[in-house]
């Protein structure tokens, strides 16, 4: 699981991606909250393109398939956003 550091209003965020929540709350300011992350679908794309070889061939796993010269590749988009809020500013320990 990964967590981010968010605005309170979850609509802008300044630590995203592949941090632990211990990495957030070091890297926690002002009054950001810290979430946890979850991949959201955004879209799919599918590139063609003309291929040097003939070949027949479906890579379902690749997301690939060749149709004599031609290629086709697709995949789904996603990002990652704010899942919910594990843990806010005011639960800091004072040092």
């Amino acid at each position: 699981m990964t967590y981010g550091c968010y605005s309170p209003d979850l609509k802008g965020t300044s630590l995203s991606g592949k941090y632990s929540i211990e990495e957030c709350k070091e890297w926690c300011w002002g009054d950001h909250v810290i979430c946890s992350e979850k991949d959201r679908v955004c879209g799919f794309s599918v590139t063609i393109s003309w291929h040097k070889y003939w070949s027949f061939r479906f890579k379902p796993y690749w997301q690939e398939m060749e149709l004599g010269f031609l290629r086709i590749t697709w995949n789904v988009n996603k990002y990652k956003w704010a899942d919910q809020i594990v843990w806010r500013p005011e639960n800091k320990e004072e040092k």
